[in-house]
């Protein structure tokens, strides 16, 4: 089995375990979500100039990047970067350059920080992206419904509503290929929620 297969039974088995306990109320940052963050990283990877070994660390780092949101809600990426450091001194299985290439990329997905390297920034897209992939009114109600269980933050509908549009209205994407292809998404939806504003 190939590193990233190990990699991702793992994860799963770890959501697996967490089923009846802190899996189960992740309405949005769940198995789904990550699935869906790896594949789009594998597809921004496919349009990048990222070297194989920059491209499996960009590949570790999105199985790891929210796998921290099962035990601490408020600093799920340093709990994702232990988590990760945790399973590469057991396996003994990723060299220390893979390793760090990796961490870089969980730190680009962190709200509010500038991504730098191309892996930050393919992480930071991915992630960013995985909503407009799919459903992105489905994707939102699932992290309204995840926020109210988990932060204990309740919107009306109008305040959802204006929270979506602002979120949107600040969405910046680093690479070409998510430009291309998620930012007219985004045009979309905030011609949407600039209606319902209304």
């Amino acid at each position: 089995m190939t590193l990233i297969k190990n990699i991702q039974e793992y994860i799963r088995s770890l959501y697996q375990e967490h089923k009846d306990s802190t899996a189960k109320h992740l309405y949005y940052h769940n198995y789904t979500h990550t699935l869906g963050v790896v594949k789009v990283v594998d597809d921004l990877n496919k349009h990048s100039d990222l070297t194989k070994e920059e491209k499996e660390a960009s590949l570790i780092a999105a199985w790891f990047h929210d796998i921290g949101y099962l035990f601490d809600y408020q600093i799920h990426e340093d709990k994702g970067i232990e988590l990760l450091k945790g399973y590469a001194s057991t396996k003994s299985i990723i060299p220390d350059k893979l390793l760090a290439l990796a961490i870089s990329g969980i730190d680009g997905t962190r709200m509010g920080r500038k991504a730098t390297t191309e892996i930050e920034q393919i992480l930071a897209d991915a992630d960013m992206a995985y909503g407009f992939v799919n459903n992105f009114n489905e994707t939102g109600n699932a992290l309204r419904k995840e926020w109210k269980y988990q932060l204990n933050k309740e919107y009306t509908d109008q305040e959802w509503d204006q929270l979506q549009y602002n979120f949107l209205n600040h969405i910046h994407f680093y690479t070409a290929y998510a430009q291309e292809h998620f930012k007219p998404k985004v045009k979309a939806y905030l011609e949407i929620y600039k209606e319902k504003l209304r």
